[in-house]
């Protein structure tokens, strides 16, 4: 889903007159506001309690900063967390606080639709290198954290069979086309080895988390999108895939969430998600 259908589902909030001032004179433009970023969150598959905990910081936001949902802005969120500050609030708490307003902001008032962001990463005007398009693919098509990206090998690429194995996740993941290109065009460069990273640095070392996330963020500028993180394309790809009728529960076994749970068929340790094949072919 993008951002004009959620847009769309907030048109009654920007034009009902309510001014700056107290929250208590229009509690119900602040409700249909985060009732639009609970279902929101709902798609993109984040767990229950992340959606409790997200739809609390979004409303202390609302008691904090006294402003109509579609006018807050940075310098409101600043404020915001200063007052946490002085209050004292536990710094694990702050960043979460942190974490939900900034995708409050982006996920009901922004401007980018989750699909002309998946189909940047196949525009080969960008003119980036094999190592950045391979890193997008895996994130955006594959649905894999950084961390699970520093694990891989060339011994978990199957093209033969078109699947990836995440060690670190414990899934089996088809693979797009496109990802299927950026790992070619990646081997043609530098032929994978079994037991060697899939992305390596200069020396031939795995990359680390940090190193990618500082990698992402560079792609991420050269996409004119700086404030991307590797999150917003994942959960990008789980709204397309409930848009298309996937179940909650595959969905949240392409993110790799609740491993302990079941649900999807497994192989081993590992979970399948053969069945996610041409629901994942629709993702550009």
């Amino acid at each position: 889903m993008g951002a004009p259908q959620r847009l769309g589902g907030l048109a009654g909030i920007r034009h009902d007159g309510w001014g700056e001032g107290a929250l208590n004179e229009a509690p119900g433009i602040w409700s249909r506001a985060i009732a639009v970023f609970e279902r929101d969150l709902n798609e993109s598959g984040y767990s229950a309690f992340t959606i409790r905990d997200y739809k609390n910081d979004v409303w202390r936001l609302a008691t904090l900063v006294h402003a109509r949902p579609e006018t807050i802005t940075e310098e409101h969120v600043a404020h915001a967390r200063r007052m946490d500050v002085q209050q004292g609030v536990a710094l694990r708490t702050r960043r979460r606080r942190a974490s939900a307003w900034s995708l409050f902001r982006r996920r009901c008032f922004g401007s980018v639709e989750d699909s002309a962001l998946l189909r940047k990463i196949a525009d080969p005007a960008l003119g980036l290198s094999v190592d950045d398009r391979l890193l997008l693919a895996l994130v955006a098509l594959a649905g894999l954290r950084p961390v699970e990206i520093a694990a891989l090998q060339g011994r978990d690429v199957n093209l033969r069979d078109g699947v990836l194995r995440a060690r670190r996740g414990w899934r089996r993941i088809p693979m797009h086309p496109v990802l299927v290109e950026a790992l070619r065009a990646c081997m043609a460069v530098r032929p994978f080895q079994s037991f060697r990273p899939l992305l390596a640095g200069p020396a031939g070392h795995a990359l680390g988390e940090r190193t990618l996330h500082g990698r992402f963020r560079r792609i991420a500028k050269a996409m004119a999108e700086p404030g991307l993180k590797p999150a917003d394309l994942r959960r990008g790809a789980a709204r397309r895939l409930r848009a298309a009728g996937t179940p909650g529960t595959l969905v949240r076994a392409f993110l790799g969430l609740e491993r302990e749970q079941p649900l999807a068929p497994r192989k081993g340790a590992f979970l399948e998600l053969g069945c996610m094949r041409e629901r994942i072919l629709q993702l550009l």
